[in-house]
């Protein structure tokens, strides 16, 4: 894994993270984005998913969304990294 600087910008409610390496611009929406600077934050997926539901019905398909989005981010290597530009 490379540890190479990504570079981010908000932009009303989305993010656009640069990534050198990859010479790859990324998108994520405000849900997305949340999750992502959740992660950067050093949130675990079990508080995301206990501060965005406080129904114990939902918590299983909110689990697999912030799980799935949370593969996505660490596959595009977008996790784990230093991150420049974000207040």
């Amino acid at each position: 894994m490379t540890t190479a600087t990504l570079h981010a910008v908000e932009i009303d409610d989305e993010i656009l993270i640069w990534d050198p390496v990859s010479e790859s611009l990324h998108r994520l929406n405000r849900t997305a984005a949340s999750v992502w600077r959740a992660l950067l934050g050093g949130e675990s997926v079990e508080t995301i998913v206990a501060r965005a539901t406080g129904d114990a019905r939902e918590n299983a398909r909110v689990r697999r969304d912030v799980e799935a989005c949370r593969n996505t981010l660490e596959t595009e290597g977008l996790t784990g990294r230093p991150v420049t530009g974000l207040r």
